[in-house]
């Protein structure tokens, strides 16, 4: 299992024994994850839909679609959000899609930041990624300047990108290239 060190935080990827942690993190953050998701039915929230979800994670990561990795503040150990390295297309791509969120009480703290630089070193150093891309929602300012602090360009808008609670919307497109991380990191 795949685990990662910052300076305040773990970012792990998790197996079923972590199901009432991760369903905790989605039950307290319900509502405000609601303006930037599609629609979930009830029984998402429950830890037997969880634990099929965490079954489904080990899958992709063992056929190397993708991983995703829970973030934990290391002063109390507990589940503050992830990232979702998705769609993972290898040969001439080598490229994946980037998801994330953090729990609606530790915005504004860095942590994302800090959680998006390790994994951004662990694709392009040790998963030998060329590029990560990500589709924000332009009123998701603090989604936007967390990839925009880190280095993400935008390259343009997505429309009509994703269902999100029964509408079609908008996306902008940001992209981080490897070449584009060695400048600023290495």
């Amino acid at each position: 299992m795949v685990t990662l060190k910052t300076e305040r935080l773990y970012l792990k990827v998790l197996g079923e024994e972590a199901v009432s942690q991760v369903a905790e993190y989605y039950k307290r953050n319900r509502d405000f994850f609601k303006r930037w998701e599609s629609s979930k039915r009830d029984d998402f929230f429950s830890e037997s839909y969880q634990k099929m979800l965490l079954k489904l994670e080990q899958e992709d990561i063992e056929n190397g679609n993708r991983m995703k990795l829970w973030i934990f503040n290391r002063k109390n150990n507990k589940i503050i959000g992830f990232l979702n390295f998705g769609n993972i297309i290898r040969g001439a791509f080598d490229s994946c899609f980037l998801g994330y969120k953090l729990d609606k009480d530790e915005t504004g703290k860095g942590y994302m930041t800090e959680a998006l630089k390790e994994g951004m070193a662990f694709y392009f150093d040790v998963m030998k990624l060329h590029r990560i891309e990500v589709n924000l929602m332009p009123q998701n300012n603090l989604g936007i300047k967390a990839v925009e602090r880190v280095g993400f360009i935008k390259e343009g808008i997505s429309e009509k990108y994703l269902k999100i609670n029964g509408k079609w919307e908008d996306h902008l497109h940001y992209v981080m290239l490897k070449e584009r991380y060695e400048e600023l990191y290495k």
